[in-house]
Formats: C-alpha cells, sequence, structure tokens
C-alpha cells in the first residue's frame, strides 16, 4: 500500500473522530441551552436562592461557552482534514499507482525495444539466434501485461484507459510469442506487426494523456537504454 493509499485511510479515520466530537459537542450545547431555557430568567427574591441562582445560571452558561467553542474548533478540523483527504484521494483517482507508473514505464520501453528489434529481424542485421531469443524475451514481457489490471483506486474511466492498454500490450506479445522464429528476414510480417504498434501507441496516447504522463523523460530514458546497448 503506497503512502497515498494510507494518507486516505488515516485521514478518513480522523475526519469521523473529529465529526463524532463535534456531534458530541453540538448536543452538549443543546442540552445546557435546555437547562438554560430551564432556569428563571429572574432571580428568586430569597437572598440564598438568589445567591444559588446565579451560581448555577454562570456554570451552565460557561459550559455551553466552551462547548461552543468545542464546536468551532472541531468542525474547523474535521473540514480541513476532510478537505485534505478529499483533495488526496482525488489525486490518488487521477494518477498512476506506484504499481501501474512502474508498469507504464516498462511497456514503454519494452515496445520500443520490440520494435526495434523486430525491424533489426527483417534485414537481418544480426543472426538469426540472436534476434530470437532477444524477440521471445520481449514478447514474453508483453504477454505478462494480460493479466495486469488497473489499480482500483483510479477513476473507472482512468482503469478504463489503462486496461485496454494493458490487454492490447498482452495481446501483442502473445502473438509475438507464437511466431518468434517467423520475423527473421520476413518484411511483410513486420509490417503487419508495425501497423499493431501504431494502434497500440494510439491506446499508450491516451493512457498517457489521461494521466499527465511525462513522455519525453520516457523518450530519454528509451534513448539511454538505447545507446547503452
Amino acid at each position: 500500500m503506497s503512502i497515498i493509499e494510507w494518507g486516505v485511510i488515516i485521514g478518513i479515520s480522523i475526519t469521523l473522530i473529529l465529526i463524532f466530537f463535534t456531534i458530541y459537542f453540538f448536543i452538549a450545547v443543546l442540552s445546557q441551552t435546555k437547562k438554560l431555557a430551564g432556569i428563571p430568567s429572574s432571580p428568586p427574591k430569597n437572598s440564598k436562592l438568589k445567591k444559588r441562582w446565579r451560581v448555577v445560571r454562570k456554570r451552565i452558561y460557561l459550559k455551553r461557552k466552551k462547548d461552543v467553542k468545542m464546536v468551532v474548533v472541531f468542525s474547523l478540523l474535521a473540514l480541513l482534514f476532510g478537505g485534505g483527504t478529499a483533495y488526496l484521494s482525488y489525486y490518488q483517482s487521477t494518477n498512476l499507482s506506484t504499481e501501474d507508473s512502474d508498469l507504464v514505464v516498462r511497456s514503454y520501453l519494452l515496445l520500443r525495444d520490440f520494435e526495434g528489434k523486430i525491424n533489426d529481424a527483417a534485414n537481418a542485421t544480426e543472426d538469426a539466434d540472436t534476434v530470437n531469443r532477444d524477440i521471445r524475451y520481449l514478447a514474453t514481457n508483453l504477454a505478462s501485461y494480460a493479466s495486469k489490471t488497473a489499480s482500483s483506486a483510479n477513476t473507472a474511466d482512468g482503469q478504463t484507459v489503462l486496461n485496454r492498454y494493458y490487454a492490447a500490450l498482452g495481446e501483442l506479445g502473445m502473438n509475438a510469442s507464437r511466431q518468434v522464429t517467423e520475423f527473421y528476414n520476413n518484411s511483410e510480417l513486420v509490417v503487419t506487426y508495425e501497423g499493431d504498434i501504431k494502434r497500440l501507441k494510439e491506446l499508450e496516447s491516451k493512457a498517457f494523456d489521461y494521466y499527465s504522463v511525462n513522455q519525453e523523460a520516457l523518450e530519454d530514458e528509451a534513448s539511454e537504454n538505447s545507446d547503452g546497448k
């Protein structure tokens, strides 16, 4: 569970406790107000009763005043924590979870590596065994996305966008896994997969736009990985 998820849970718990105390002291204010209403507004003529009337009235008044302050304090705290929790929940629902973020970064790099490798295979720039081994590795990793689903903490639209992307990645990987040895020196097959990759990139773009993914940073990372090979 991420820090944000813990923050939302703790925030909700604290907000509920603060609301409970707000209600508790509000009821206390109503109780003190009722007690004050039950005391005659004019003091009795008897000096002893008059003194007692003043003491009781003052005690109830001060108690009510204190409870009113507590209602205000706990109400403000409840609003503060409730607002903060609501923002965290909104942020969580519209941003990638830690797991989804890792999956998206990895998929971006895998897809570009796969595209580059099948083009290498079509052009026969490396020996067949090496190319086939690399394609098999990349296809297997892409196929694993078939079992991935977006975090349930995301919005329904966000989950739909990401799940379509994951499913397309998985389908591409599974198809390629069955044709690993057929890419070598086979430009026609590679052209077919290039079309699939183009459509997949469109789904990727929608997911990236929805979650405001920094694609430039991913491009830089992909370039660094390419240069390091």
